[in-house]
């Protein structure tokens, strides 16, 4: 059986601008000005988001208190934004699990938020949660994670990611890789998915279908 590890955050529940609206309206709280919101992301991108903090507050700041009030800012948001993704989902999920292919979404979601929202969706959902507290493209460990809560052969699986890192990350455990990369980070290198799409339709679906047959 096929099996398609999703990046849920970034791709339907609210991309990397989520993030930056959050942290926009936190840092400027500490005296950053609040000229271009987005910067945070690019900052922050990639990098481990503790060390990424603190570079960007004053040195006064608890650092630590910063990242667990913007982590339950975003989850709270996330949650919003799920109850609008139902139908972004049952377009591209639906139709792969009706063709067999097991999903698992890598979110930072509370289970049992991801199984009310993919139950009605695709059979049996796997949710694997994603320690990162914001958005910053997925880690190694999350995707070997994913493999684990599958239990099937990493030949089996593959990775529908968001940006350049995840992709990175999926190769780095054997997994093959599909990315629709966030307009906020498009300027990553997507080299080596096996192949990019700029949005989640009927074009991505048809070629999913066939990687994953």
């Amino acid at each position: 059986m096929p099996a398609l590890i999703v990046e849920l955050d970034p791709l339907f529940l609210g991309g990397f601008t989520l993030p930056a609206e959050v942290l926009s309206e936190r840092l400027e709280k500490y005296g950053i000005p609040d000229d271009d919101p987005y910067r945070f992301v690019r900052k922050l991108y990639g990098k481990p988001f503790g060390s990424a903090l603190r570079a960007l507050l004053p040195k006064t700041v608890d650092a630590a208190h910063v990242e667990r009030r913007l982590a339950a800012t975003y989850a709270a948001l996330l949650q919003l934004n799920a109850l609008q993704a139902v139908d972004a989902l049952k377009a591209l999920l639906r139709p792969l699990a009706k063709a067999g292919v097991q999903i698992a979404a890598v979110t930072r979601l509370r289970p049992d938020i991801v199984r009310e929202l993919l139950d009605k969706i695709v059979p049996d959902p796997v949710a694997v949660h994603d320690p990162v507290p914001l958005a910053t493209g997925l880690t190694p460990d999350t995707c070997q994670a994913a493999i684990v809560a599958l239990g099937l052969p990493v030949r089996h699986c593959l990775a529908l990611v968001a940006c350049d890192v995840s992709v990175r990350a999926a190769l780095r455990v054997g997994l093959h890789a599909v990315a629709v990369p966030d307009p906020m980070v498009a300027f990553g290198n997507c080299a080596g998915a096996d192949f990019v799409c700029d949005h989640l339709d009927k074009t991505l679906l048809a070629r999913l279908k066939e990687r994953l047959r």
